[in-house]
């Protein structure tokens, strides 16, 4: 069963769950119990908030002041944004002006997606490098402002490059600005708003630069390339034309006959065919190689697991393609015209799409052997993501077939050489010599001339490529900060309190094992004979605190109330305690009632005093024993002498009575008397016997007040000599676990226990509200209180 604050068990609050489980259908706990009373736990809850009302306040109070403090003490924080347009249609750049072979040759044509530049721009440790190094040359804002980002928090010198690149990413954030455009925000932070917005404007600005460099990359080798070329040509040129001429002024040759001269000028053109086709095939290869290496910085093991994997299939196939290529390249030297219009001849046609399959069928190889690679583990995609690995594949494979493609045409046009060069053969051999050095030096120029077109491409396309990004909105310095909120610090610093608080409160609870309310005993399982309201508020109205008051000569305490204050609604409750001992046994006589308590402090003077006073008033004569020997009280609330009492009486000799004093009317009392060393074998001697028996035949009802149980064992003694025993516990005070040693101590003995009887309790310290104890309470329901009939009406 479930356990009430102060440890009682209860089927109706469960605030930590443990209620067990019905039936299906039914509420949990109905197996346990009767069905859980919500209002009774939403009732519960409230009484742990009341009870621990100072704790939580204490908790708001600190926790609230701390959360406002660090608020406080928090600098205001300054955002802001650039927005970047990422253009990712790769067919919109501009080298798209430029003819297709060209652009392929330059590499252009690859793939982007957000997500990627996104990634890039959130992990680059190239980008952060470049921003740290400008942050760092101009260590102030354009306004003449230090720059907190450039300098160390301690002692504000400036730190080193790779230090603020470290620091960077606390101050900058990327993300895409929406679902359906290709923007992304790159947001700066600082305690400073110059600082804030020229961050971010100089990320953006290395994000930019970075694209731009990325785009022209292969652009630039090209260019490169065809550079060194140039000039190699150039200078080869130079040495043919003076060889030429040399050969000429040596020999005395002025020029070729016409046979000859058409022969060196179809050489000429093919040899500068031949050298132009391995030039290229040089420029894809190197595209190739230098895609390659990109794809092993991005993915080491993934380069050398595809190189040891399906580049054989692809090779294979691209041997039949280079194959494919030569046939094609013969068909095109016997008739060159085809190269605009094949669809004349079939075989041609049939070598075109055979060729277009094989380069599909490379493709869909590298393709699948990248997504093979990448299934099998071990390979962690970095960087711009897995997207950016299949397109480094593909544009390689495409270059590795274009060098076969070329390679192919530079071996037809050497096979068409060789039938020109034996045809030149038979010339004079003045006129070969001077053949072959006119064919070198033509072939050179033209070849120097194709380059150098090329060149002048790549020169435009390198120059054209802007990169695929662009700033649409800079950052511009913002003087309202966005951080930090106060105002929600201190919220959440109210919340954490109250959390905090009302688990503080429940734990104490929960720790607490004394009893509260009339509820707690109950649940216990014990009888509750009556309520006994705190007497505090009661003297201090009636008797402005006074502790005595002098009644027929005597100084009778105040907490006397059932006798100097008949009215009030403590006395209403000892009558109510009257009425309870009165029929608590109807199959017996109840004469004799010990009442008692577990531990010392708990009431059971003062309660036994008033009940011994309600019993008289209801006409019964009640002789008030004192039998407590050890720490007697009752002669100081009668305001009589402590002798002669029980001790003198038992003690007497033969023939001497002892009389007791009459403090009221129908009501005497027997005070403890004189000292005596050795209380509990006095009180449960035969002679205790015989005078409880005399007073049962003098009086009505015998009220023995008996020391505390767990105090002393007189208590347990007395209890098996009575016909009814009292228990009185004190609210807040009594614990659980001393009630159940009391009570078991006297079920050992088979007393008589009729009941409990909570004292010193306050229905609105223990419920918060006035709940239903408050109901008999007031002084307008109090004994003998006549209310006129507008009174009743208004509380109707």
């Amino acid at each position: 069963m479930a356990q009430v604050p102060g440890g009682s068990p209860s089927p109706y609050f469960d605030p930590f769950g443990t209620t067990p489980a019905g039936p299906p259908g039914y509420p949990p706990g109905y197996a346990a119990g009767p069905p859980v009373d919500r209002g009774a736990q939403i009732r519960e809850w409230l009484d742990i908030a009341y009870r621990g009302r100072w704790i939580i306040l204490a908790c708001i109070a600190v926790s609230t002041a701390a959360a406002v403090g660090y608020a406080i003490s928090l600098p205001h924080q300054y955002a802001a944004s650039t927005l970047v347009l990422v253009d990712t249609d790769p067919g919109s750049d501009l080298s798209s002006v430029l003819p297709s072979d060209a652009s392929d040759a330059l590499g252009g044509g690859s793939s982007r997606t957000l997500d990627n530049e996104v990634l890039v721009l959130q992990r680059s440790d190239v980008l952060l490098q470049r921003t740290a190094d400008q942050l760092l040359a101009m260590a102030e804002t354009p306004i003449g402002r230090r720059l907190t980002v450039v300098r160390g928090e301690d002692d504000g010198t400036l730190l080193s490059a790779d230090a603020v690149a470290q620091v960077l990413p606390r101050y900058l954030s990327a993300a895409p600005e929406g679902r359906d455009v290709d923007v992304v925000r790159i947001t700066a932070v600082s305690t400073v708003p110059d600082e804030a917005s020229l961050i971010a404007n100089l990320y953006a600005q290395a994000y930019l630069d970075r694209t731009r460099e990325s785009s022209r990359a292969s652009m630039t080798a090209t260019r490169d390339f065809l550079t060194a070329q140039v000039d190699s040509l150039g200078g080869e040129l130079m040495s043919r034309e003076e060889a030429v001429r040399a050969y000429m002024t040596r020999e005395g040759a002025v020029r070729l006959d016409a046979s000859a001269d058409r022969l060196v000028t179809q050489l000429a053109d093919l040899q500068a065919q031949r050298d132009e086709a391995r030039i290229a095939a040089n420029m894809r290869g190197s595209a190739a190689a230098a895609l390659r290496s990109e794809l092993a910085d991005v993915e080491p093991r993934l380069a050398e697991r595809l190189a040891a994997g399906t580049d054989a299939d692809i090779a294979a196939v691209q041997e039949q393609l280079r194959t494919t290529q030569t046939q094609i390249e013969t068909i095109y030297s016997r008739n060159p015209g085809l190269r605009d219009n094949p669809s004349g001849e079939a075989q041609l046609v049939r070598l075109l799409r055979q060729a277009d399959t094989l380069r599909e069928r490379a493709r869909s190889l590298a393709q699948r052997s990248l997504r093979e690679a990448l299934s099998t583990g071990g390979v962690n995609p970095s960087g711009e993501g897995i997207e950016r690995l299949v397109e480094l594949r593909r544009r390689m494979v495409d270059q590795q077939i274009e060098q076969a493609g070329f390679d192919a045409q530079a071996s037809t046009v050497t096979a068409r050489m060789a039938e020109y060069e034996s045809e030149l053969s038979r010339i004079p051999t003045q006129a070969v010599e001077l053949a072959r050095l006119t064919r070198d030096r033509q072939s050179t120029e033209q070849l120097s001339t194709a380059l150098e077109a090329r060149l002048q491409e790549a020169t435009i396309a390198e120059q054209s490529e802007l990169g695929y990004a662009e700033v649409i909105s800079k950052a511009r310095p913002n003087g309202i900060p966005f951080a930090p909120n106060r105002r929600r610090i201190a919220g959440l610093g109210l919340l954490l309190g109250l959390v905090s608080g009302m688990g503080l409160s429940l734990l104490r609870t929960r720790l607490d094992h004394s009893f509260h309310k009339p509820d707690d005993l109950r649940d216990r399982g014990h009888t509750v004979l009556g309520v006994i309201p705190d007497l505090a508020p009661i003297l201090k109205a009636d008797f402005d605190k006074a502790e005595r008051v002098e009644v027929a000569g005597r100084q009778i305490e105040t907490r006397l109330v059932a006798l100097l204050s008949p009215m009030s609604q403590a006395s209403e409750s000892y009558r109510a305690l009257r009425t309870s001992v009165q029929f608590s046994r109807p199959d017996a006589h109840v004469q004799t009632i010990v009442v008692t308590s577990p531990s010392p402090g708990e009431g059971k003077t003062t309660t036994i005093a008033n009940l011994a006073v309600t019993l008289a008033q209801a006409g019964r004569r009640v002789l008030l024993v004192d039998a407590d020997l050890r720490r007697p009280r009752q002669h100081g609330l009668f305001g009589v002498t402590k002798t002669p009492g029980v001790a003198d009486a038992l003690f007497a000799e033969a023939g001497v009575d002892v009389a007791p004093f009459s403090v009221a009317d129908d009501l005497d009392l027997l005070p403890a008397g004189r000292p005596v060393p050795n209380p509990s074998e006095v009180l449960g001697s035969a002679v205790m016997r015989a005078h409880l028996a005399a007073w049962k035949e003098a009086y009505d009802i015998v009220l023995l007040d008996a020391p505390p149980i767990l105090a002393a064992t007189d208590a347990v003694l007395l209890s098996t000599q009575a016909d009814a025993v009292i228990v009185v516990t004190r609210a807040n005070q009594t614990k659980d676990f001393e009630l159940d040693r009391a009570l078991d101590a006297l079920r050992s003995v088979g007393a008589p226990v009729i009941g409990v009887v909570l004292n010193g309790f306050d229905a609105t310290k223990a419920y918060g509200y006035k709940y239903r104890y408050s109901y008999g309470y007031t002084q307008t329901y109090a004994y003998g209180h006549e209310k006129s009939d507008a009174e009743d009406a208004a509380l109707v």
